[in-house]
């Protein structure tokens, strides 16, 4: 009788892994989507994520929004830039059709309805298992110059309350930002700052989330405000002047108090040393600047985005500039703001977008490099097409600013096509500034190549300011516009 065959080695399961192992894999594993798909396997590998989150938490660079092209549609696809992956996810039936137009970190959202029948006005919560929401003013509780003023407004000692006010139909509420508190904290006091359309201009409302006699929270238009030329907002603490931040097309500051949304306090401002002189200013006239506002280590930045426009809705981004807000107040005691450029961001990356952009200390596993810009396309958009649908609105000019050259050539990455696995971003083009008999022009270039034989015998300066990169979407494919999503 022969002997009996050996038996097999035992398998070990996974959930005998040993925990130094775990925390290693762990540790290339940034994206706290990933994280928490580690931690569903056993309650083993929920230890090793809990032990490397004291150790080291999860990156906290934004998630890419896209809302489906779908009208009415909640399904909604996220993109994590640190691990390359897309996710879908289902918003509230509240937020289908509505237009995204502000996040707040900790897994908010904000939406305005902007279609017939699409969505509701409100702050949602992605990641509490309740959903918690928080409804806001009704985007039909605007008002302009010269028309009925409507009911839930409170005017007292502005301007215009001895004019005629009427309700503004199909009003654009552009971007949402909120106080450093989470919407849902404070029992519903804390306030709410809107950069809105009225009658296609860009203007200001204030909304503080408590209930009022009526139920319902309302906006406030604040006494003196500058109506015309709205760029961003953005709530900062570092000022003389601690609150909403809202920065116009002339690059001037005005800030309103959380604790007296009726007032605006405005500031002139200027970039400092740059004069009447300044090499920008002889940029052609097809050339475009709009401003963002992000607060970074105690500090007020405003970033500059140069663009190009045909007039047919198709713009293409060539320059992003940052400068940093330097506080100062006069021999009157008043406060004057003045601009410093920055040619370096030591660390960081920004992601921009109307409302809620943000800086991002990078860690070391994070995999994206100082110096990155990240921007999606919500500038010259075409708001009344919007308005009737969004799912027409064609978002291709988005991507990644770099201030320094980078190493890799290209991050690889899956589309937003379920299936696909492609580049995210396309080639790198070189941003150069090049100036002749005194005039400057921003040019993107292939290559050092293309660049030289652009110059030929020219005697000019030429100055290469960075690279930029696109986001690899379809030409033809049109879906809402994104926007950053702070988990």
């Amino acid at each position: 009788m022969s002997p009996p065959p050996p038996a097999a080695p035992a398998v070990r399961s996974w959930e005998s892994m040993a925990l130094d192992l775990l925390v290693l894999v762990l540790f290339h594993l940034p994206c706290i989507a990933d994280r928490a798909s580690f931690a569903a396997v056993c309650r083993h590998w929920r230890s090793a994520v809990a032990r490397l989150s004291k150790e080291a938490p999860p990156a906290q660079i934004p998630w890419l929004v896209f809302r489906s092209p779908a009208i009415g549609s909640a399904v909604t696809t996220v993109f994590c830039l640190l691990s390359g992956t897309t996710h879908r996810i289902r918003l509230p039936a509240d937020l289908a059709g509505a237009h995204l137009c502000g996040s707040h970190p900790g897994g908010w959202l904000a939406a305005a309805a902007h279609v017939p029948g699409g969505g509701n006005n409100m702050a949602a919560n992605l990641f509490s298992r309740v959903r918690e929401k928080v409804p806001l003013p009704s985007e039909q509780q605007l008002i302009r110059p010269g028309t009925l003023c409507p009911p839930g407004f409170h005017l007292e000692g502005h301007p215009m309350f001895q004019m005629r006010c009427q309700l503004e139909e199909d009003v654009l509420i552009r971007a949402i930002t909120f106080v450093s508190a989470a919407p849902s904290s404070a029992a519903r006091c804390v306030a709410v700052a809107a950069a809105m359309t009225c009658g296609h201009r860009p203007g200001i409302a204030l909304c503080r989330l408590q209930i009022d006699g009526h139920g319902t929270p309302r906006w406030t238009v604040p006494k003196s405000a500058v109506l015309y030329g709205i760029e961003d907002v953005v709530y900062f603490e570092g000022g003389v002047v601690p609150g909403f931040h809202f920065i116009n097309n002339k690059e001037d500051i005005s800030v309103a108090r959380t604790s007296d949304v009726r007032a605006l306090h405005g500031y002139w401002s200027k970039v400092q040393g740059q004069e009447d002189d300044d090499v920008f200013s002889t940029l052609p006239d097809s050339v475009y600047i709009i401003r963002y506002l992000v607060v970074s280590r105690g500090r007020l930045l405003m970033v500059r985005r140069y663009f190009t426009w045909s007039g047919s809705d198709v713009h293409q981004t060539l320059l992003f500039r940052v400068f940093e807000c330097q506080i100062k107040l006069n021999h009157h005691g008043f406060e004057i703001y003045s601009w410093a450029e920055l040619e370096r961001l030591d660390g960081r990356a920004l992601f921009l977008g109307r409302g809620c952009s943000r800086a991002c200390e990078l860690p070391q596993n994070s995999g994206i490099r100082e110096g990155r810009i990240y921007f999606i396309d919500d500038v010259g958009c075409n708001e009344s097409l919007k308005m009737q649908d969004s799912s027409r609105y064609n978002c291709m000019d988005m991507g990644v600013y770099s201030m320094q050259e980078p190493e890799s050539p290209c991050l690889i990455a899956p589309t937003l096509h379920p299936g696909s696995c492609s580049s995210l971003f396309g080639a790198h083009k070189i941003v150069a500034c090049i100036k002749h008999e005194g005039e400057l022009e921003i040019k993107l270039f292939e290559n050092l190549e293309e660049l030289r034989a652009y110059v030929g015998d020219r005697t000019v300066e030429v100055e290469i300011k960075g690279t930029i990169q696109r986001f690899m979407l379809e030409p033809s494919s049109k879906c809402p516009p994104a926007i950053w999503f702070f988990h």
